[in-house]
């Protein structure tokens, strides 16, 4: 029952979303927007019940996956299909229609967070900090628009040509690991170490 490759796969999770946490600036945005008194019980519970999503749709999918012998080629694995496929072959074109409503509503949330986090530190950490500190509201509602559709755009475009070219979503789920999780530990001590330097940071990269 040993899977090696299991093991590595659980590594590179634990430490890429260890990576999303931390270098996510939506969280940041949430965490200084809330009262101090209400960010720690906030995020700890909203941990807790984030917990469900993974343990219905990857654990209780995929054993079903595996219970019904669906059979699966490597390639719809790596792409992420178990779980709707499994969703699927159970419940029919009810099950599919319910998996893409899910699918649907996460993709929205996280991305319009997404679309706000960046669009914040283009427009306050770099536009009006390095370009214009005198710019006006006006114009950075403007910077914050372009922002969004600039980004949104590019993500798109970058979305298809990766699908384009082939590449899974397993191959970029790990990857994203590989590319943020050097930055876990300089964020951590910039927070935790009032010492802290760009050069203790550079070399902790």
């Amino acid at each position: 029952m040993a899977s090696v490759g299991a093991l590595i796969f659980g590594i590179i999770n634990i430490v890429g979303n260890f990576g999303t946490v931390f270098v996510d600036q939506s969280y940041w945005q949430r965490a200084i927007a809330s009262r101090p008194r209400s960010v720690v019980p906030g995020f700890l519970v909203g941990g807790l019940a984030w917990f469900a999503i993974p343990f219905a749709l990857a654990t209780t999918l995929g054993l079903a996956a595996v219970a019904v012998n669906l059979q699966l080629t490597p390639l719809e694995i790596s792409s992420g299909l178990v779980a709707p496929l499994a969703a699927a072959h159970i419940l029919g074109d009810v099950g599919a229609i319910l998996m893409l409503t899910v699918l649907f509503t996460a993709v929205t949330a996280a991305g319009s967070a997404q679309l706000n986090s960046v669009s914040s530190l283009i427009t306050y950490d770099v536009f009006r900090t390095y370009i214009k500190p005198s710019s006006t509201g006006r114009q950075l509602m403007r910077i914050s628009r372009y922002s969004i559709l600039g980004f949104g755009l590019g993500m798109g475009a970058l979305a298809s040509v990766l699908f384009m070219s082939g590449i899974s979503l397993q191959y970029v789920y790990l990857a994203m690991g590989v590319l943020i999780g050097s930055a876990v530990a300089p964020i951590s001590l910039a927070i935790l170490w009032k010492d802290t330097n760009r050069y203790v940071a550079t070399l902790l990269q």
